[in-house]
C-alpha cells in the first residue's frame, strides 16, 4: 500500500509549489492512474515515492512504513520504475539490462538467467531472439517491453510507471496496454501510472487521480469520475464523449450470452431451438476451415433462404476487451453480432441489442445520480 498524507513539494528555483497538500491511498494490487496537464505534479509525486525527490513537507508511507526512515537505495530496489524514455543501457545486452537489480541483490547466475528468460517470455518477447541483442537492435515497442521486464526483475511489490507507452505509435501503444493489463492479472503489483491521456487512464486505472496545479482535484474509480466529475476542470479533462468512455469500463464478457450452435442440417428446426433457448441469434458449426456463420430468428421468420441468412461471417473479439471495442467492431463489419473468444475458444456472443440495453442502464444510473 502507498499512502500520501498532506504532501507538499516546492523546488528551490520556483516560488510556485509543484505539489500542494496531496493526500491519497493506493491499495495493494491496484493501479492508480494519475492524469492532468503538464506541470500538474504527476511525475514529481512519482519521484517522491522512490525518493528521487524529497517532499518539502508531509508523509509518504510504503507498506505501512515512513519512507523517510528507509535507506533510499534499499527502498528503490523494492520499487520497479518504468519511464517513457525507457532508460536501457545502450552498451549492455537485453539480458544484462533486465538483470541489473538482481545482480545488485547478488542473486546466483542460474537464478538470474532463469528469471530474465521467464520475464522476457512474460512480456511477449522470445529470449532466444533478444537475449544477446543490444537496445538499438529492437523496435520501440520491444524496448518498452524490456523496460517493463527490467522493472519486474526483482519481483518488487510496487511499480512506478511514468508515461511508459507514450513514445510508441497508437497501435503498438494499445497492444502494450492490453499486454500489461493481462500481465497485471498474473502479478498483481501496486502500480502508480502517470499519463497525459484520459482514455489511457480510464483503461488502465482501478482508480484515477486527476491533478491540476499540484492539487489533487478528484480521486476515485473511473466509473465514479466519469459519472460524477467534481468540477468543470474534470469535465473538460474527460472530454465531450464522456458517456461513450463509460463503455470502456465494462468487459465484453460481462454482456455475453451463450451461443446456440447448430449443424447446417438442423436449420429446419432452428426456430424451435432458438425459442426453447430464449435466444434470437444462433450459429452454424463450421466444416473444416469455414468461418463460423450466424443466423437470426427474425430472418428465419421472414422466410429468407438459408444461403442468404448465412452469408455473413462472424467477427470476434476477446472477452477481456471493453464493450466499446465490441461496438466499434460491429460498426466496422456492419454486423449486429460479435462473437466472444476466451483463450481462443468461441464461448458466446454480444448483440447490438445487448449494447443498447447496457447504454440505457448507464443513462439510468447517470439520471439517478
Amino acid at each position: 500500500m502507498i499512502q500520501l498524507i498532506d504532501v507538499n513539494k516546492t523546488f528551490l528555483n520556483s516560488p510556485v509549489p509543484a505539489v500542494r497538500g496531496v493526500s491519497m491511498e493506493v491499495k495493494d494490487g491496484e493501479i492508480c492512474a494519475m492524469v492532468g496537464p503538464s506541470g500538474c505534479g504527476k511525475t514529481t509525486i512519482l519521484r517522491m515515492i522512490n525518493r528521487l525527490e524529497e517532499p518539502s513537507s508531509g508523509t509518504i508511507m510504503v507498506g505501512g512504513r515512513d519512507i523517510q526512515q528507509e535507506d533510499p537505495d534499499r527502498l528503490r530496489r523494492g520499487i520497479g520504475y518504468v519511464i517513457q524514455q525507457i532508460g536501457l543501457l545502450p552498451h549492455r545486452t537485453i539480458g544484462e539490462n533486465v538483470s541489473l537489480v538482481p545482480r545488485l541483490l547478488r542473486w546466483s547466475e542460474q537464478k538470474i538467467k532463469s528469471r530474465v528468460i521467464n520475464l522476457l517470455e512474460m512480456v511477449g518477447l522470445d529470449p532466444g531472439q533478444v537475449y544477446e541483442k543490444f537496445p538499438h537492435q529492437l523496435s520501440g515497442g520491444q524496448m518498452q517491453r524490456v523496460g517493463v521486464a527490467r522493472a519486474l526483475a526483482a519481483d518488487p511489490p510496487i511499480l512506478l510507471m511514468d508515461e511508459p507507452f507514450g513514445a510508441v505509435d497508437p497501435i503498438v501503444r494499445n497492444r502494450l496496454q492490453e499486454e500489461f493489463l493481462n500481465l497485471q492479472q498474473q502479478v498483481k503489483k501496486t502500480v502508480c501510472f502517470v499519463t497525459h491521456d484520459i482514455n489511457e487512464a480510464i483503461k488502465m486505472g482501478d482508480r484515477i487521480a486527476v491533478l491540476n496545479e499540484g492539487r489533487l482535484v478528484q480521486y476515485n474509480s473511473p466509473l465514479e469520475v466519469l459519472s460524477h466529475p467534481v468540477n468543470d476542470f474534470v469535465v473538460n479533462i474527460l472530454g465531450e464523449d464522456r458517456g461513450v468512455k463509460l463503455l470502456n469500463l465494462t468487459r465484453a464478457e460481462a454482456l455475453m450470452s451463450e451461443a446456440v450452435l447448430l449443424q447446417e442440417s438442423q436449420m429446419d428446426r432452428a426456430v424451435q431451438v432458438l425459442q426453447e433457448s430464449g435466444k434470437t441469434v444462433g450459429f452454424i458449426k463450421p466444416n473444416g476451415n469455414e468461418s463460423i456463420k450466424y443466423f437470426t430468428l427474425e430472418n428465419i421468420k421472414k422466410g429468407m433462404p438459408v444461403k442468404e441468412i448465412l452469408e455473413k461471417g462472424t467477427c470476434f473479439i476477446d472477452g477481456f476487451q471493453p464493450v466499446k471495442t465490441a461496438l466499434e467492431t460491429m460498426m466496422k463489419r456492419n454486423s449486429d453480432v460479435v462473437g466472444i473468444l476466451k483463450e481462443d475458444r468461441f464461448v458466446g456472443i454480444i448483440t447490438w441489442q445487448d449494447i443498447k440495453k447496457h447504454i440505457s442502464t448507464i443513462r439510468e444510473h447517470e439520471n439517478e445520480c
